[in-house]
């Protein structure tokens, strides 16, 4: 965990226990709903946001720090070994959690599961075949990076990299809706991705502009955020004209991400470092593969082995007893794969 920007700790560590919270109601209740505790408040829509939240964060960061020692590849051999580095990173841990998934909602397509082995899910999604739940992020990542070496090979002139930056989203598009194939997600998160690209190479937070708009950035999300729920409440943000939620989606994540940056710079400057949030930050990979398994194994449990059918019962154990569980497991795991499996790869390279 050595040279570690703790501002970026405290995002994905954010990050986490927003998904976390996003996917707790599926196997222990709607808890959004206050309904259960006598109170006539409904806040499923905030719940159906967090999964833009969430994942933009994660998006963002993986954009910055591509970008920040801002890499270019002169030649093949530059962008192979630099695709090799990230796939043996993310795809072991990537395809012991494809394992669980397998085993545990008992996914039998021999073509679903080889075409996850490959992590071409999101390009092959159609309405015959639905990427994995949660899995499909991986797919995601491997094509955001095959574009960043796209972008950024040899001597791309500055014209073509523009095109192909705004071309790509054009092309996922009409795929997706003329001809049903490949996922709009490819394409939902790209600008977060693209302007964490963009951030990076422009020290955009030690701008000039950066300083002007940050007081108004807390503003412009609650704003944001109150539109969206409404939408999603009324509508269901998805279930409205594809345009105009694609736009105010982006928008929200947008201001998400900047809004968040600015409390966590706040925090990283009175705090250098805390360590509870390095280690949730560290083990973030593997707390956002796991987490689902987890969960199933210990809510059959709970339901089936005990018997215990509680809402209050099953969701307290699942927070304060599962969660826990699950960051010493990912912490552990991450630390043996880093220590074994990633020193013999690059041993190997």
């Amino acid at each position: 965990m050595n040279n570690r920007l703790f501002i970026f700790d405290l995002m994905r560590a954010l990050a986490i226990f927003i998904i976390l919270f996003h996917h707790l109601p599926q196997y222990s209740g709607n808890f959004y709903n206050f309904n259960f505790i006598g109170i006539h408040i409904d806040l499923s829509p905030v719940n159906g946001l967090n999964r833009y939240l969430a994942l933009s964060l994660f998006i963002f960061i993986s954009g910055y720090l591509l970008n920040r020692k801002r890499e270019r590849f002169q030649d093949i051999n530059s962008a192979v070994k630099f695709l090799y580095k990230k796939i043996i990173r993310i795809f072991p841990l990537y395809y012991l959690a494809l394992f669980a998934f397998i085993y545990i909602y008992k996914i039998f397509s021999p073509l679903t599961i080889f075409i996850h082995i490959l992590g071409l899910q999101l390009l092959f999604a159609s309405p015959n075949f639905k990427p994995i739940m949660t899995l499909w992020f991986i797919g995601l990542i491997l094509i955001y990076y095959s574009l960043f070496i796209v972008i950024n090979y040899g001597n791309i002139r500055q014209i073509s990299r523009i095109l192909i930056i705004i071309l790509f989203p054009i092309f996922i598009g009409l795929l997706s809706v003329v001809f049903k194939v490949t996922d709009l997600r490819i394409i939902l998160y790209y600008w977060v991705f693209i302007f964490g690209i963009f951030s990076a190479e422009t020290n955009f937070f030690e701008q000039k502009l950066w300083r002007k708009i940050s007081p108004i950035i807390p503003i412009l999300f609650i704003l944001f955020f109150l539109i969206s729920f409404f939408v999603e409440k009324e509508y269901g943000l998805m279930k409205i004209n594809l345009g105009y939620s694609y736009i105010l989606i982006n928008l929200l994540v947008l201001l998400f991400v900047l809004f968040v940056y600015q409390i966590s710079s706040f925090i990283s400057l009175n705090n250098p470092s805390v360590k509870l949030i390095e280690l949730i930050s560290y083990s973030s990979y593997c707390m956002f593969l796991f987490h689902r398994p987890l969960w199933s194994v210990m809510d059959k449990f709970l339901k089936k082995t005990l018997e215990i059918n509680n809402f209050y019962i099953t969701t307290s154990i699942l927070v304060i007893l599962g969660i826990p569980i699950l960051i010493v497991f990912s912490y552990y795991l991450q630390r043996f794969y880093d220590k074994y499996v990633m020193k013999l790869a690059y041993c190997l390279d």
